[in-house]
């Protein structure tokens, strides 16, 4: 049987039950401090940075900056003209880039997207979701003897995506 304490003040990390001793785990200072900056700075971002490069959403806190050369048009200004590089804030000259294409220059890469064909356009924007090939909605069916508003059994795993081109063309058949 525990033995209650009748304040907070008189809580401890060890409880007495049936004369003997349990420790909880409690998180140290360092984990508290991480767990913190991750609420407060990492999960507050989100991607809305564009490499120049290869015009990847980065994340504010993992951009790199290098300096522009001005007699070079960069791929995100020809791939996407209604979209200016983004500079540094303090220092103009500096426009942001991912860490592979800063690391890297040989890897400076980005595809031209083709235009979206008519027939998709046509299609009721709400069940374009159906068209992609990595949208996934299956009906498994209930689980047995769980709540019944639970609407499907969940899936887990990985799904493999070809790393090549030519991996993924020899695969269509």
């Amino acid at each position: 049987m525990a033995i209650a304490p009748s304040s907070p003040a008189e809580m401890s990390i060890t409880n007495v039950y049936d004369g003997s001793t349990t420790q909880y785990w409690r998180p140290s200072n360092e984990l508290k401090k991480i767990l913190r900056l991750l609420y407060e700075e990492d999960y507050a971002q989100f991607p809305c940075v564009p490499c120049s490069y290869c015009s990847r959403l980065l994340y504010p806190q993992s951009v790199k900056w290098v300096t522009r050369n001005n007699d070079i048009t960069y791929p995100l200004e020809m791939l996407f003209p209604e979209i200016s590089l983004t500079v540094n804030p303090r220092n103009p000259t500096k426009i942001a880039v991912c860490d592979g294409c800063k690391s890297n220059s040989n890897n400076r890469t980005s595809l031209p997207l083709a235009p979206i064909p008519q027939c998709i356009h046509d299609v009721p924007y709400a069940k374009r979701k159906y068209l992609s090939p990595v949208y996934l909605h299956s009906s498994l069916g209930r689980s047995v003897g769980t709540n019944p508003f639970v609407e499907y059994r969940s899936l887990t795993g990985q799904m493999g995506i070809p790393k090549t081109e030519e991996h993924f063309h020899s695969t269509q058949a």
